[in-house]
C-alpha cells in the first residue's frame, strides 16, 4: 500500500522534530522519497510561528488504523504537549492518503480532510506524484495544487541526514553535554549475544519459581515479578520485570548464572574505568569510594503490548547511581532526552551507552544527569544494564548516607504498596 504523510512544526527546533520524526516513521515504512521543506502560515491561530512543513512517499502493509496509531505515538515520544485544535506544536504527523482508500469513521478519515485545501499538503505532494488522483474530488493533485493560493509558502533548505542521537553521543564530550555517552568497540557482539540468550532463559523460568528469589535491598539481589514495582504517575505494570544480580547470589540458572557473572565482569571493569577518568588525579572524594562501591547488575525483560493505548512503557526519571552502564546489542527501546527533546537512542552491539545518575552530580556538579525512560512501541525485549553506586554506609557531599538518600529519593518517586 502507499501512502503519503505530511509532516509539520513550529516549535523549537521545527527542522530538528521534522528530521527526528522521518528517522522514527523510517523504522516501521518504507521510505520511497520525501518533499522539499515548505514554511507556511498557521491555519485558524495566526498569532504563532510560521510551521515548517513536508510529506513523506512510503510503502507499507500496516493497516491505516494501526499506522495512524503509530504516527500518534511517535509524536508523544518526540515530546508534543497537546495544546488544542489549531495551537502550536512541536511535531504534527498526519496520514493523508492510503492508496485511494475512502474510509469516514470518527477514529479515522481518509483522505484527510484537509488535504485538497491546504497549500502546504497539496504542494509538497504534488512535487512527488502530480498525477495521483484524490479518490473523492477525482482531481490530480497537480491540478489542486495549481489552484491554491502560494503567497505564503516558501522552499526551506534542511540537513536530512544530520546526525542522529546515537551518533551525538558518540562524541567524546557528550557525556560533559548531555550526560550521556556511548562507547564503541568496548564488548564483544557475540559475548553479549551469549549474556541476553541467558536472560532468555531466566525469564522463561516459572514465575513461581523466580518468585523464590525476593529482591532485598541494599544488595538489590534477587527478582521483581511483573505488576509490583510502580513509578510515579505511571503505577505497577504486568509488562515489565527485572532481576538484579550481583555475582555471589545464586540464580534459579547456572547458565544464568554463568553468563551473569561475564556480564557484571565486563560492564564494571567499564563502569570503574569511567569513573577513574571522573575522579582526576585525587582532586575530589570520587576516586576514595569508587573500588569500593555498590555494583550490581539489572536483567530487565519488556513485554510488548500490540494494545496498550500508552507509548511510554517505563516514564521519564533519572537513575539514582554515580553511572548506568547499559549493554548494547539490542533493540533497548531507550529514550534519552538532550536539551528540550526526547530522542531515541540506539545501542551498536559492540557498545555500551554510560549514563550519569543522581549522585554523579554530588561530586561532579558539571556532569548533568541523563533523564531517559522505555518506550512501549517496540518489540519484546531484554536489556542489560549495570548500576555503580557508593556503599550505602558512604556519606555524601550534602551530608546524608547513601542508604540514607535513596531511601529518600525511592520514597518520593516510588509509589506505596
Amino acid at each position: 500500500m502507499k501512502i503519503y504523510i505530511g509532516l509539520g512544526s513550529n516549535v523549537g527546533d521545527r527542522a530538528g522534530y521534522l528530521r527526528d520524526a522521518a528517522h522514527r516513521i523510517a523504522d516501521h515504512v518504507s521510505i520511497i522519497r520525501t518533499s522539499r521543506v515548505f514554511e507556511s502560515t498557521p491555519v485558524g491561530v495566526s498569532n504563532q510561528p510560521l510551521f515548517l512543513n513536508a510529506v513523506m512517499e512510503a510503502e507499507t502493509d500496516i493497516e491505516p488504523r494501526r499506522l495512524l496509531k503509530i504516527l500518534k505515538n511517535i509524536e508523544v515520544d518526540l515530546g508534543r504537549i497537546d495544546r488544542g485544535r489549531w495551537q502550536m506544536r512541536e511535531i504534527d504527523l498526519d496520514l493523508i492518503f492510503a492508496d485511494d482508500l475512502i474510509i469516514n469513521d470518527q477514529d479515522l478519515r481518509l483522505p484527510h480532510p484537509e488535504a485538497h485545501h491546504r497549500n502546504f499538503v497539496a504542494c509538497p505532494l504534488a512535487e512527488l506524484n502530480p498525477e495521483f488522483v484524490h479518490p473523492i474530488t477525482k482531481q490530480t493533485i497537480g491540478k489542486i495544487s495549481e489552484n491554491l493560493e502560494k503567497d505564503f509558502l516558501r522552499p526551506v533548505v534542511i540537513d536530512w541526514e544530520a546526525p542522529s542521537a546515537t551518533e551525538v553521543l558518540c562524541s567524546n564530550d557528550s557525556l560533559i553535554n548531555h550526560g550521556a555517552m556511548i562507547l564503541r568497540h568496548v564488548v564483544d557482539p557475540q559475548e553479549i549475544q551469549g549474556w541476553y540468550a541467558a536472560a532468555k532463559d531466566l525469564f522463561s523460568i516459572d514465575s513461581a519459581e523466580l518468585r523464590r528469589y525476593p529482591r532485598k535491598f541494599p544488595s538489590r539481589s534477587g527478582y521483581t515479578p511483573p505488576g509490583i514495582e510502580g513509578v510515579r504517575y505511571d503505577g505497577p505494570s504486568n509488562l515489565r520485570h527485572f532481576f538484579d544480580f550481583k555475582p555471589e547470589v545464586i540464580t534459579p540458572s547456572a547458565i544464568f548464572n554463568s553468563e551473569m557473572t561475564k556480564a557484571w565482569q565486563k560492564l564494571h571493569a567499564i563502569a570503574m574505568t569511567i569513573l577513574a577518568k571522573l575522579s582526576g588525579n585525587g582532586e575530589t572524594k570520587l576516586d576514595q569510594i569508587i573500588q569500593n562501591g555498590e555494583h550490581h547488575l539489572r536483567v530487565a525483560q519488556y513485554l510488548n503490548d500490540q494494545t496498550a493505548t500508552f507509548s511510554v512503557l517505563f516514564p521519564p526519571h533519572l537513575d539514582w547511581s554515580l553511572i548506568t552502564v547499559f549493554a548494547g546489542g539490542v533493540n533497548s527501546g531507550l529514550a534519552i532526552r538532550i536539551g528540550q527533546r526526547w530522542h531515541r537512542v540506539e545501542i551498536p552491539e559492540d557498545a555500551v551507552l554510560i549514563g550519569a545518575g543522581t549522585m554523579l552530580r554530588l561530586y561532579k556538579p558539571e556532569v548533568p544527569s541523563m533523564r531517559h525512560r522505555v518506550m512501549a512501541d517496540s518489540l519484546e525485549r531484554i536489556s542489560l544494564f549495570l548500576f555503580t553506586e557508593p556503599r550505602h554506609d558512604e556519606i555524601l557531599p550534602n551530608g546524608e548516607t547513601v542508604g540514607h538518600m535513596i531511601a529518600r529519593l525511592e520514597k518520593e518517586t516510588r509509589k506505596e504498596d
